[in-house]
């Protein structure tokens, strides 16, 4: 019994003629259809667009891109380029990209990216005012302001960074690494002079300077500093200060140079601190593309997203872990968004304490709204309550005041006349929404 290079049997002539026959068909049709479909699947990678996809050169039967703006695997049957799935392995999709630049221009989908970080520099951050971190695509801008002592950093002679100031924003804190050291030439200071050269020097360890480094630019504002190093054994182990001023001749003139005008540097120090910063790491991105930088032109690490599937579902994430927060997590603390207008809630529970002043004419029957609470503050139905107005003259009148499912705080009266209200005073406590 012979056989065809696919291994399908094809009888021989001592075998029965009808089979034979049959073979013979049944070799020639697979053998067509096999030769026709060509290659095996073979996955080859990802691109960004349709376009990206249509652009590549020398494609096979059976080859399949992923394209992550569709969001589905597309397969090449040696003609053009057909749908093969609408769903794709999630270990393959690049979720979000962080970039670290100053200046970032990134694809993305319209939402919320994340700063992580904005680093200091040499000559500082913020020195003259605000930071501005500007988030823009053509005509729309998105602009976030942050507000801080300056950031530094600091480098070693060939130009390695050694310590550096930066924002986290995912921790809302500012972390110091370079602090501020002034001298003003007292006593205290130990000065040294080396007058051959106009050089002077402390003769004592700086304990807040990093005594294990050698050869550092540090940032000083009235002299060329040589550098920050260990100083000579007969004066003690540890980091000193040298400096030179040429209008000097002696340590005098040095000290007293030093009285008139201080000298401030900034340096690396042993240990770091961290400081509470009112920022939050949200940034505007656009559909299509974003360009991301900073007035300051400091260095910034930029978590940014191109896939609206992974968006969506990271969207989704982020909203369930606030919600699992504020249940293990409830906010006790009382907010007043006025003087004596105060609430909070405990759990389930709000609670609302009032002895508040205004000046407002409310009319007999009409209704004048005090505030509108966050939506984790507002009840599931409405809320009424008793209220004490007091008026110009000093009296008292009982009023009537209500928590609207919307969040609206409203008082009202119902004396027949109008009533000039100077102070409002209730309590009150209720179930705030689910949340």
């Amino acid at each position: 019994m012979q056989s065809t290079k696919y291994d399908i049997p094809i009888f021989e002539d001592e075998d029965i003629a009808d089979l034979n026959n049959y073979s013979e068909k049944m070799a020639n049709a697979l053998e067509k259809q096999i030769d026709k479909f060509g290659s095996p699947l073979i996955y080859k990678g990802e691109v960004e667009t349709l376009e990206d996809l249509n652009s590549i050169s020398d494609v096979k039967n059976g080859e399949i891109y992923t394209v992550l703006d569709e969001n589905k695997n597309y397969i090449f049957n040696g003609i053009g380029w057909i749908e093969y799935s609408s769903q794709i392995n999630l270990e393959k999709v690049q979720l979000s990209k962080i970039y670290k630049a100053s200046y970032i221009i990134a694809k993305t989908i319209e939402g919320t990216g994340k700063i992580h970080k904005l680093y200091g520099k040499p000559e500082g951050v913020g020195t003259t005012g605000a930071i501005e971190i500007i988030s823009t695509k053509a005509d729309s801008t998105s602009l976030k302001t942050i507000t801080c002592k300056p950031l530094y950093c600091i480098k070693n002679n060939i130009g390695n960074i050694i310590a550096q100031d930066y924002i986290d924003f995912d921790r809302q804190k500012i972390v110091r690494q370079c602090g501020y050291i002034t001298f003003d030439g007292s006593n205290d200071e130990d000065w040294v002079a080396d007058t051959r050269n106009n050089r002077f020097f402390i003769a004592k360890p700086v304990d807040c300077l990093r005594s294990e480094l050698d050869n550092i630019t540090s940032i000083c504002n009235k002299y060329e500093l040589n550098n920050t190093e260990t100083v000579d054994e007969s004066y003690n182990i540890g980091a000193s200060i040298y400096v030179k001023d040429l209008s000097c001749s002696d340590l005098a003139s040095f000290k007293q140079s030093l009285s008139s005008n201080p000298m401030i540097l900034i340096v690396a120090l042993n240990t770091s601190y961290e400081e509470d910063i009112d920022c939050t790491c949200g940034i505007t991105q656009y559909e299509g593309e974003t360009t991301i930088y900073n007035t300051e032109g400091a260095e910034l690490e930029v978590e940014l997203t191109n896939n609206k599937a992974i968006s969506n579902m990271n969207y989704n994430i982020e909203n369930l872990q606030e919600k699992i927060n504020k249940i293990l997590n409830p906010n006790t603390k009382w907010i007043e968004p006025a003087s004596g207008f105060k609430y909070r809630r405990i759990r389930k529970d709000v609670e609302m304490y009032i002895v508040y002043s205004i000046n407002n004419e409310i009319k007999n029957g009409e209704w004048l709204t005090l505030h509108t609470l966050p939506i984790e503050y507002r009840p599931q139905t409405v809320i009424a309550f008793p209220v004490v107005l007091r008026n110009t003259s000093n009296t008292h009148v009982m009023g009537l005041g209500h928590v609207l499912e919307d969040g609206t705080v409203r008082i009202s009266q119902r004396t027949g006349t109008s009533v000039t209200v100077n102070q409002v005073n209730f309590t009150v406590s209720y179930s705030a929404l689910k949340s």
